[in-house]
């Protein structure tokens, strides 16, 4: 029979929430504050979180802050706010780059296509597809699309496109159900 010596029961391969990070907050907190043979080891304290103990290694390290006690000595502490702000900033960057950012000739090709010749985003494609810069950057037309709704391209809008930035209204016809019956 196996002993369970944490406390909580957590799911792997989730991230600490913030209030997880004030509970270590204020562990780390009484832990620094305790005589030394009271203190914790971090592999007591990832027990009693529930976590594993290089988690919280890492988590230490992210919201790793250096104070000064009442004797002006530097005391390494942790801190929820700095852990959690660091974690917010790394997860706005995740996500795949702009294959066109890079690439600023292709842009002004394409600037050049739908503002000055009148184009559609897949005529332009289509126009580009035998050019050196198109062939170092290749983009599809679904991605094309999805740059102008962002307004990633500086001159191109919606109202560049021939449509106008419309969008085709499909027509439904009503389909009447009739029941036979066979005798």
């Amino acid at each position: 029979m196996s002993l369970v010596y944490c406390i909580r029961r957590r799911q792997k391969g989730k991230h600490l929430t913030f209030s997880e990070r004030e509970e270590l907050e204020e562990m780390v907190k009484q832990n620094n504050a305790a005589p030394k043979k009271e203190k914790l080891s971090q592999r007591k304290i990832a027990e009693r979180m529930g976590v594993s103990p290089a988690t919280l290694s890492r988590e230490l390290k992210r919201g790793k802050v250096v104070f000064l006690d009442t004797y002006l000595r530097e005391v390494i502490s942790y801190s929820a706010i700095v852990a959690q702000d660091d974690y917010d900033n790394k997860a706005s960057a995740k996500g795949p780059h702009l294959k066109i950012g890079k690439n600023r000739r292709l842009a002004d090709k394409i600037e050049e296509c739908i503002i000055g010749e009148k184009y559609s985003p897949y005529a332009t494609i289509e126009k580009l597809k035998d050019d050196e810069s198109y062939q170092e950057t290749p983009i599809s037309v679904r991605t094309l699309y999805n740059y102008i709704d962002q307004n990633l391209l500086l001159n191109v809008t919606k109202k560049d496109l021939p449509r106008k930035g419309k969008s085709s209204k499909r027509k439904y016809t009503r389909v009447t159900r009739r029941i036979k019956d066979i005798l």
